[in-house]
């Protein structure tokens, strides 16, 4: 079984609400100033905006989103204030000697 990960409502807090898998890149959607902590949509509840620390997410590169603080109503999810949106991943064609 895949690891699961403390999730927090807010960067910052000291208990976790619950403990899920590590979110995906494609969840991301924000961070904290200084990238210790990472905004997300939660999968089971989109509108929904949940917390893990960057050590839950060792691979993701915190600077492909902006900067974002815990929502004020649990259904608003905030607009990054500042620095580059998270990349919309589209899928890349093969060139026609890589299809296989």
């Amino acid at each position: 079984p895949l690891p699961l990960v403390p999730v927090y409502q807010c960067a910052g807090d000291a208990q976790p609400v619950t403990e899920m898998m590590a979110p995906t890149a494609v969840l991301i959607a924000g961070r904290t100033a200084d990238s210790r902590w990472l905004a997300f949509r939660n999968p089971s509840a989109p509108p929904l905006q949940l917390w893990v620390r960057d050590t839950s997410v060792p691979d993701f590169d915190a600077q492909q989103v902006g900067i974002v603080s815990c929502a004020s109503s649990p259904n608003e999810f905030p607009t990054p204030a500042s620095g580059p949106r998270a990349p919309v991943l589209t899928p890349t064609p093969l060139a026609a000697g890589d299809q296989g």
